[in-house]
Protein backbone atom coordinates (compact mmCIF):
# COMPACT_ATOMS: atom_id res chain seq x y z
CA UNK A 1 0.00 0.00 0.00
CA UNK A 2 2.84 2.40 0.73
CA UNK A 3 4.20 1.80 -2.80
CA UNK A 4 0.92 3.07 -4.24
CA UNK A 5 1.03 6.12 -1.97
CA UNK A 6 4.67 6.81 -2.95
CA UNK A 7 3.79 6.46 -6.65
CA UNK A 8 0.88 8.89 -6.24
CA UNK A 9 3.08 11.39 -4.40
CA UNK A 10 5.76 11.06 -7.06
CA UNK A 11 3.18 11.54 -9.81
CA UNK A 12 1.74 14.66 -8.16
CA UNK A 13 5.20 16.14 -7.60
CA UNK A 14 6.24 15.56 -11.20
CA UNK A 15 2.87 16.86 -12.44
CA UNK A 16 3.26 19.98 -10.32
CA UNK A 17 6.81 20.49 -11.66
CA UNK A 18 5.53 20.08 -15.22
CA UNK A 19 2.79 22.70 -14.74
CA UNK A 20 5.30 25.05 -13.11
CA UNK A 21 7.67 24.69 -16.06
CA UNK A 22 4.82 25.15 -18.57
CA UNK A 23 3.71 28.29 -16.72
CA UNK A 24 7.23 29.71 -16.72
CA UNK A 25 7.51 29.01 -20.45
CA UNK A 26 4.07 30.53 -21.13
CA UNK A 27 5.04 33.73 -19.32
CA UNK A 28 8.39 33.86 -21.12
CA UNK A 29 6.91 33.28 -24.58
CA UNK A 30 3.53 35.02 -24.49
CA UNK A 31 3.66 37.70 -21.79
CA UNK A 32 6.82 39.59 -22.64
CA UNK A 33 6.17 42.89 -24.42
CA UNK A 34 7.46 43.05 -27.99
CA UNK A 35 8.11 39.31 -28.18
CA UNK A 36 6.78 37.81 -31.43
CA UNK A 37 4.81 34.74 -32.39
CA UNK A 38 6.26 32.10 -34.68
CA UNK A 39 5.49 33.02 -38.27
CA UNK A 40 2.81 31.03 -40.00
CA UNK A 41 0.45 30.53 -37.06
CA UNK A 42 -3.12 31.60 -37.78
CA UNK A 43 -5.08 33.65 -35.24
CA UNK A 44 -7.06 30.49 -34.43
CA UNK A 45 -3.89 28.44 -33.84
CA UNK A 46 -2.53 31.13 -31.54
CA UNK A 47 -5.74 31.12 -29.51
CA UNK A 48 -5.60 27.35 -29.21
CA UNK A 49 -2.08 27.65 -27.78
CA UNK A 50 -3.27 30.24 -25.26
CA UNK A 51 -6.51 28.53 -24.26
CA UNK A 52 -5.27 24.97 -23.94
CA UNK A 53 -1.84 25.37 -22.43
CA UNK A 54 -1.26 23.18 -19.40
CA UNK A 55 -0.40 26.06 -17.08
CA UNK A 56 -1.42 27.65 -13.81
CA UNK A 57 -3.73 30.36 -15.17
CA UNK A 58 -3.93 32.11 -11.81
CA UNK A 59 -0.18 32.68 -11.95
CA UNK A 60 -0.49 33.78 -15.58
CA UNK A 61 -3.25 36.22 -14.62
CA UNK A 62 -1.19 37.58 -11.71
CA UNK A 63 1.69 38.21 -14.12
CA UNK A 64 -0.61 39.97 -16.60
CA UNK A 65 -1.98 42.18 -13.83
CA UNK A 66 1.56 43.10 -12.79
CA UNK A 67 2.23 44.60 -16.24
CA UNK A 68 1.43 48.17 -17.09
CA UNK A 69 -1.53 48.32 -19.46
CA UNK A 70 0.72 49.71 -22.19
CA UNK A 71 3.10 46.75 -21.80
CA UNK A 72 0.19 44.31 -21.71
CA UNK A 73 -1.03 45.59 -25.10
CA UNK A 74 2.37 44.73 -26.61
CA UNK A 75 2.41 41.08 -25.45
CA UNK A 76 1.95 38.17 -27.85
CA UNK A 77 -0.92 37.10 -25.56
CA UNK A 78 -2.94 40.27 -26.20
CA UNK A 79 -1.93 40.52 -29.85
CA UNK A 80 -3.20 36.96 -30.40
CA UNK A 81 -6.47 37.68 -28.62
CA UNK A 82 -7.15 40.94 -30.44
CA UNK A 83 -6.22 39.36 -33.77
CA UNK A 84 -8.56 36.42 -33.17
CA UNK A 85 -11.38 38.65 -31.97
CA UNK A 86 -11.05 40.82 -35.10
CA UNK A 87 -11.02 37.66 -37.23
CA UNK A 88 -14.25 36.49 -35.53
CA UNK A 89 -15.82 39.91 -36.18
CA UNK A 90 -14.93 39.68 -39.87
CA UNK A 91 -12.42 42.51 -39.43
CA UNK A 92 -15.34 44.90 -38.94
CA UNK A 93 -16.53 47.16 -36.14
CA UNK A 94 -19.26 45.28 -34.30
CA UNK A 95 -21.32 48.47 -34.10
CA UNK A 96 -21.06 50.36 -37.40
CA UNK A 97 -19.41 47.75 -39.64
CA UNK A 98 -16.40 49.97 -40.45
CA UNK A 99 -13.20 48.17 -41.36
CA UNK A 100 -10.76 50.92 -40.40
CA UNK A 101 -9.07 51.78 -37.12
CA UNK A 102 -10.19 48.66 -35.27
CA UNK A 103 -9.58 48.14 -31.55
CA UNK A 104 -10.48 45.24 -29.32
CA UNK A 105 -12.17 46.70 -26.27
CA UNK A 106 -12.80 45.17 -22.83
CA UNK A 107 -16.46 45.51 -21.89
CA UNK A 108 -15.22 45.33 -18.31
CA UNK A 109 -11.88 44.67 -16.69
CA UNK A 110 -13.02 41.94 -14.31
CA UNK A 111 -11.71 39.46 -16.89
CA UNK A 112 -8.28 41.09 -17.16
CA UNK A 113 -5.78 38.26 -17.13
CA UNK A 114 -8.39 35.76 -18.32
CA UNK A 115 -9.27 37.29 -21.70
CA UNK A 116 -8.46 34.00 -23.45
CA UNK A 117 -11.38 32.39 -21.60
CA UNK A 118 -13.84 35.29 -21.94
CA UNK A 119 -13.81 36.39 -25.56
CA UNK A 120 -17.50 37.30 -25.26
CA UNK A 121 -16.47 40.13 -22.90
CA UNK A 122 -14.39 41.72 -25.66
CA UNK A 123 -15.81 43.73 -28.53
CA UNK A 124 -14.25 45.00 -31.76
CA UNK A 125 -14.83 48.72 -32.27
CA UNK A 126 -13.59 51.24 -34.80
CA UNK A 127 -11.89 54.36 -33.47
CA UNK A 128 -15.08 56.44 -33.66
CA UNK A 129 -17.27 53.87 -31.88
CA UNK A 130 -14.53 53.28 -29.31
CA UNK A 131 -14.52 57.00 -28.54
CA UNK A 132 -18.31 56.98 -28.39
CA UNK A 133 -18.22 54.13 -25.91
CA UNK A 134 -15.85 56.09 -23.70
CA UNK A 135 -18.07 59.16 -24.07
CA UNK A 136 -20.56 57.41 -21.80
CA UNK A 137 -18.28 58.36 -18.93
CA UNK A 138 -18.64 62.03 -19.89
CA UNK A 139 -22.05 62.26 -18.26
CA UNK A 140 -21.11 65.55 -16.68
CA UNK A 141 -23.29 68.41 -15.51
CA UNK A 142 -23.61 69.48 -19.18
CA UNK A 143 -24.97 66.19 -20.56
CA UNK A 144 -27.64 64.09 -18.93
CA UNK A 145 -28.25 60.40 -19.60
CA UNK A 146 -31.33 61.34 -21.64
CA UNK A 147 -29.26 63.58 -23.91
CA UNK A 148 -26.68 60.84 -24.28
CA UNK A 149 -29.35 58.29 -25.27
CA UNK A 150 -30.80 60.79 -27.76
CA UNK A 151 -27.38 61.18 -29.41
CA UNK A 152 -27.01 57.40 -29.67
CA UNK A 153 -30.51 57.10 -31.11
CA UNK A 154 -29.80 59.75 -33.76
CA UNK A 155 -26.58 58.00 -34.71
CA UNK A 156 -28.40 54.68 -35.01
CA UNK A 157 -26.31 53.28 -32.19
CA UNK A 158 -28.92 52.88 -29.47
CA UNK A 159 -28.48 49.09 -29.57
CA UNK A 160 -24.80 49.61 -28.73
CA UNK A 161 -25.80 51.31 -25.50
CA UNK A 162 -27.91 48.36 -24.41
CA UNK A 163 -25.25 45.82 -25.42
CA UNK A 164 -22.69 47.52 -23.18
CA UNK A 165 -24.94 48.38 -20.28
CA UNK A 166 -27.12 45.30 -20.03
Amino acid sequence: MSDIKNNEDSFHKSRYAEILENTRSFIENYLQPNKNWDLGLSPKDRMIKLKYSDVNYREVSDHIKSLTYESFLKTPYWRAITSYKKYLAGFRCQVCNSSSGLNTHHRNYEIHGYEHAHLNELVVLCHECHNLFHARSIQTKNQSLTEFLFILLNLGLISLFFVFFS
